[in-house]
Order: structure tokens, then C-alpha cells, then sequence
């Protein structure tokens, strides 16, 4: 009865029990650092047990006491030892199991603390790492950005050179950082850079000759080159930064001679005269209202090709494929086009003045109100629409 009494005073001395108990698992929060006491059912009821049990061996002895129960401790003093040895030892065994299972709630409850307090350590610490990056990334940005100006300058300079091949290196190092002001997001610096390279083309070539024939001279390989390269980087993403005008308009392409594939790139009003486009791929290809004039497009690949308006003055279209392709309106005086296949394509209303047309497919050829000469030479057997009366 003793540890009863010494336990109870222990508890009570380090904490209150709540007033309302709600399970066995409820508990009342520590303060100033003392512990927090547990209500255990089980404990109660051992103590219960105990107190009765005692309770029930003193109303004997008195009984016997009272009563003069002649023989009653010789006979019953060992069973009361041993009943009282037990009662010790249970109440030992409750209070014992009490508190360990108080000290694994206590660990438990520790745990999950810990587990709060890590949790939300790792939430910061996540939180903290995310403004880090985002501050790396932007001042990575900036600095990319700086030098990206630098570069600017530096290339503007080289395309302004009187050496050709440090131009060519210029338009190299400009079509690169175009791909580079992309690759961090600034489309609208990426068209600064494109429209830096369509200046330059609409800017007058200086060493361009008209005779004996149309050559671009040394700027020539610079221009072909600044075209091939806005084809190759750009394709039809230029076409979206442009809307619907030609980035090329105005271009002064004349006498060059194109090696590369250009055919990603529109060369509406562009100035063509003389260049050398041989066996080229050209579908699908804007020439409308383009000066192509003296220009050899000998087996060049101009499927579905938009040439209207063009002048086409003394073009060699010969073996050209011109299937699909429109030439509504175009300037074809002296054109070559024999052997050329123009099924499909659209003349309307255009010039043929002089044009050679022998052995040229001329199935389902839109050639309404074409106007024509004695000069125009038309396939064998082929009857030529009537002339319009202007």
C-alpha cells in the first residue's frame, strides 16, 4: 500500500490529471517542464483491485478482533502474508507497466515531434534552396544577357568591315546569336538579330556589275550566304515573327549565286536579276512580285511555287518543274521554258511575249487572258487561247 501511496504523491507533486478524461490516450499538456499525467485504466483498476482487497483483509482482522475469534492469525497469518505479498507484487506490476507504457508514449510522442519538426525544417529548407535557384537563374539570365549585348556590338562591327570574309564571319557569329537569344527566351531580341541580317541584304551590293553579265562580286558569297543562313535558323518561325510582309523585301540579291538550300525563306519584292538558282529545291518557295530576271532556274524543283506578279524577263526555266505553281500576272518576256512541266500552274493574265514553249506540258494550264506574240513558241499541235482584246 505503501508504493500506492508513494506513487500517487509522485504524480501528483509533477502534474495534474485532466479534468475530463477521454480514452486511455489522453493526456494533459506539460507545463514548466513537468510531466504530463496519464490516464490508464488499467492502473486504475489494479489500484481499484488492491484497495479492495485491502480493504476486505482489514474488515476481517477487526472482525476478528471485535469478535475474540479464538486461533484466527495461527491459522490465517500466513495466508494474509502471502495476500499481502501479492497485493504488493501487482501493485508493483501496475505501476511498473504504467510507466513503461507511459515512457513509450512519451518516445512516441517525441518521435512524431521530431518528425514535425524535420518536416517542416526540409519544407523550409526546400523553400529557401527554391529562392536560391530562382535568384542563381536570374542573375545567370542577366549575365547571359550581358553578354549577349556584348556580342551585339562586336558582331555589328565585323559585318561592317571591308573584308568580305570577316563579313561572312559576322553573318556566322549573328545567325549563332540569334539561336542564342532564343535558347533563353528573348524572341524579340532573336528578331533583332534576324532583321540586322535583312538589312544588311537590303542594303545596295557596292560591288555588284551588270555587265557583261549580272555579278555580285565579293559581297555576292556574303549575301548567299546571310539567305542560307535565315533559311536554315528560321524556316517558318520567321515567317510568324514578319506576319505577312517578306523579310526579304527589298533585298539586293542580284548576280548571287546560290550553292546552299533558301527555299524556308520568302523572296516576295526581293531583287533576284541575274542569280544563279541551277537545280535548286524551290516548292512551295514566295517569288511574288520578286525581280527575276536573267536568272537561270534549269531543273530547279518549283512545285507549287508562288511567282505572281514576278518579272521573269530572259529567266531560263528549261526542264524546270513548274507543276502547280502561279504565275498569275508574271513578266515571262523572252522566257525559256521548254521542257518545263506546268501542269496544274496558273498564267493567268500573264506576259508571254517571246516565250519558247515547245515540249512543255501544258495540261490543265490556267492560261486565261494571257497576252502573246507571233514570237511565242507554243507546243506541237497545241492551239493558243485567243488573245484579249484590250
Amino acid at each position: 500500500m505503501t508504493c500506492w501511496f508513494s506513487y500517487i504523491q509522485r504524480m501528483v507533486s509533477e502534474g495534474e490529471p485532466s479534468e475530463q478524461p477521454d480514452g486511455d490516450s489522453l493526456k494533459q499538456p506539460a507545463g514548466n517542464g513537468k510531466k504530463t499525467w496519464r490516464y490508464d485504466p488499467l492502473l486504475v483498476t489494479a489500484a481499484v483491485a488492491v484497495a479492495v482487497t485491502l480493504l476486505v483483509l482489514i474488515a476481517i482482522a477487526a472482525s476478528a478482533y471485535l469478535f475474540h475469534w479464538e486461533g484466527f492469525w495461527r491459522g490465517m497469518g500466513q495466508p494474509y502474508a502471502t495476500t499481502l505479498a501479492a497485493l504488493a507484487a501487482v501493485s508493483a506490476g501496475a505501476i511498473a507497466l504504467h510507466n513503461s507504457r507511459s515512457q513509450l508514449e512519451e518516445l512516441r510522442e517525441q518521435r512524431r515531434l521530431d518528425h514535425t519538426r524535420w518536416v517542416e525544417q526540409r519544407e523550409q529548407d526546400r523553400a529557401r534552396w527554391s529562392q536560391e535557384q530562382e535568384r542563381w537563374e536570374d542573375q545567370k539570365k542577366r549575365d547571359a544577357i550581358k553578354d549577349l549585348r556584348d556580342r551585339f556590338s562586336e558582331i555589328t562591327t565585323q559585318l561592317a568591315d571591308n573584308s568580305p570574309t570577316v563579313r561572312r564571319s559576322g553573318a556566322y557569329a549573328m545567325a549563332a546569336l540569334a539561336n542564342d537569344w532564343r535558347s533563353v527566351g528573348e524572341e524579340a531580341e532573336m528578331k533583332v538579330c534576324f532583321g540586322v541580317l535583312a538589312a544588311y541584304l537590303t542594303t545596295p551590293n557596292p560591288t555588284y556589275t551588270d555587265e557583261p553579265k549580272p555579278n555580285a562580286g565579293d559581297d555576292g558569297p556574303v549575301r548567299a550566304l546571310i539567305v542560307a543562313l535565315l533559311s536554315r535558323n528560321a524556316g517558318a518561325g520567321l515567317e510568324d515573327l514578319w506576319g505577312s510582309s517578306s523579310l526579304l523585301s527589298g533585298a539586293d540579291l542580284r548576280g548571287v549565286a546560290f550553292t546552299a538550300p533558301v527555299n524556308r525563306v520568302d523572296f516576295s519584292d526581293a531583287d533576284l536579276t541575274g542569280a544563279s538558282f541551277s537545280g535548286m529545291d524551290f516548292r512551295r518557295t514566295r517569288f511574288a512580285g520578286a525581280k527575276l530576271s536573267r536568272i537561270s532556274f534549269m531543273y530547279a524543283d518549283l512545285r507549287e511555287a508562288d511567282l505572281r506578279f514576278a518579272e521573269l524577263a530572259r529567266t531560263d526555266f528549261e526542264h524546270a518543274d513548274l507543276r502547280s505553281a502561279r504565275l498569275d500576272h508574271a513578266k515571262l518576256r523572252g522566257t525559256d521554258l521548254s521542257d518545263a512541266k506546268l501542269n496544274g500552274a496558273s498564267l493567268a493574265y500573264a506576259d508571254l511575249y517571246g516565250v519558247d514553249l515547245r515540249n512543255t506540258e501544258l495540261e490543265n494550264v490556267a492560261l486565261d487572258r494571257v497576252d502573246y506574240d507571233d514570237e511565242t513558241k507554243w507546243p506541237e499541235g497545241f492551239t493558243p487561247p485567243p488573245k484579249p482584246s484590250w
